[in-house]
């Protein structure tokens, strides 16, 4: 059976109960990276070095979320009889980055402070620095900044209330 084929009888009826968001993505992943390359295919046809070869001409994002989509329609063609070999136990996906957040050192968090002096966002910026990187404040300034917070998040609530 042809992968196109089995996408369009086969695989897609069976994603039905699916949110729209999730098929969505499914969609644009066999749209702009699978059917191209393996549409036309037999399913036992495919190999692993076909789908290594191919992950490897894509940004590893894109190879990601293509491979997770390829995969899941392979291992339930295998499942459902209708591939006499699951492929995808050959193939090494492409690895994650390690993503590591930049932290800003004590100079540059006073300066995005400065930048944000007398804005409506002030207190609630100082509050989210002073979480994320453990600042200490005076007892006082803290009082200062929750009432603050309170008198922009009532000022809000009249201006979502009067919309109709």
């Amino acid at each position: 059976m042809l992968l196109s084929v089995f996408h369009d009888e086969v695989w897609l009826p069976s994603c039905a109960n699916l949110r729209e968001c999730t098929m969505v993505g499914y969609e644009s992943a066999w749209r702009c990276h699978i059917v191209d390359a393996f549409g036309g295919l037999e399913i036992d046809s495919i190999t692993a070095g076909m789908i290594e070869t191919w992950m490897a001409g894509m940004p590893r994002g894109a190879a990601r979320k293509a491979w997770g989509v390829l995969r899941t329609m392979l291992r339930k063609a295998f499942r459902w009889g209708m591939s006499s070999v699951d492929v995808t136990t050959r193939v090494r996906g492409p690895k994650r980055t390690d993503h590591q957040p930049r932290m800003l050192d004590s100079r540059q968090i006073a300066t995005l402070l400065r930048g944000f002096w007398g804005h409506e966002l002030e207190a609630w910026l100082i509050c989210s620095v002073r979480s994320k990187y453990r600042l200490h404040l005076m007892g006082q300034s803290i009082c200062s900044l929750v009432l603050k917070l309170l008198s922009q998040v009532e000022s809000w609530k009249s201006i979502f209330n009067s919309i109709p």
